[in-house]
């Protein structure tokens, strides 16, 4: 479950430092990619501290949890909910408080996809206490790495991703790319543009030169190395197919290392 900065919370479940258990606390910090937990401000005995906590030790207190659809919030908040403000039309009613059209349009549009995702599945209150500034959305590396593998992740042999013809038992694909699910077929493969796949730096799980200059004009793009796509797949559960990786000399940006490579050293 994520959590917003300065939401509300109760410690539950701890097994080391149980005397934490029922504490009450606030988000103060997110987690990161070498500590994946919480840095939570833990009010105990008249004093505070701030400790690391995992997630599945948290629980969120005095929040609704509930997406309220927009009868129930009219019921809950009043009838001039989602309308206009009459004294001040930049603003308008929202859950309760008075809300920037500015502000909502900049959290479910401006800010990107991944943050309108994020901001849409909090509920009423969590959605207006952000756009008060009164919590904080936080999007880490690894949901910017899911996002983007999600936008450039192959058809894993379904298609052709560059052509979109579909693949079946009299026509296969050519290979797949057994980082990002890229498949091509027998005529696209040998492109020097349609045949690359979404890798950065390799094709096809294939190592471009590790010296730019001497790559050919096409072995650029892509937009995740080999490490971002093992990462990515796995938070994912993508599962690309291995057994159709051939090796061919023509594979763009196939390369072993050649004799020259410790020359201009």
């Amino acid at each position: 479950m994520d959590y917003l900065i300065s939401d509300d919370i109760e410690v539950i479940g701890l097994k080391v430092n149980n005397d934490l258990n029922g504490c009450k606390g606030k988000i103060v910090g997110p987690p990161t990619a070498t500590k994946p937990r919480y840095r939570v401000r833990i009010s105990q005995n008249s004093t505070s501290k701030v400790v690391w906590i995992k997630p599945n030790n948290l629980k969120r207190v005095n929040v609704e949890d509930h997406v309220f659809s927009d009868i129930e919030r009219k019921k809950k908040y009043g009838p001039t909910e989602g309308k206009q403000c009459e004294s001040d039309q930049s603003k308008l009613h929202f859950a309760g408080a008075f809300i920037s059209k500015q502000a909502y349009l900049d959290a479910a549009i401006n800010r990107g996809e991944l943050y309108a995702s994020k901001f849409q599945k909090l509920s009423a209150e969590d959605q207006r206490d952000v756009l008060l500034h009164k919590k904080e959305i936080f999007i880490s590396e690894d949901d910017k790495l899911t996002e983007l593998a999600q936008k450039y992740t192959g058809s894993n042999g379904a298609k052709c991703d560059t052509c979109q013809i579909k693949f079946n038992k009299r026509r296969e694909p050519d290979r797949i790319c057994p980082f990002c699910a890229f498949a091509v077929c027998d005529n696209c493969v040998c492109h020097t543009s349609r045949g690359k796949c979404y890798c950065k730096d390799s094709n096809f799980g294939y190592d471009y030169h590790p010296k730019p200059d001497k790559r050919e004009w096409y072995q650029y793009g892509g937009y995740l190395t080999k490490a971002q796509r093992v990462k990515a797949n796995e938070l994912l559960n993508i599962q690309p197919t291995k057994e159709m990786l051939v090796l061919l000399p023509f594979v763009a940006g196939y390369y072993e290392g050649d004799e020259d490579d410790n020359k201009d050293e």
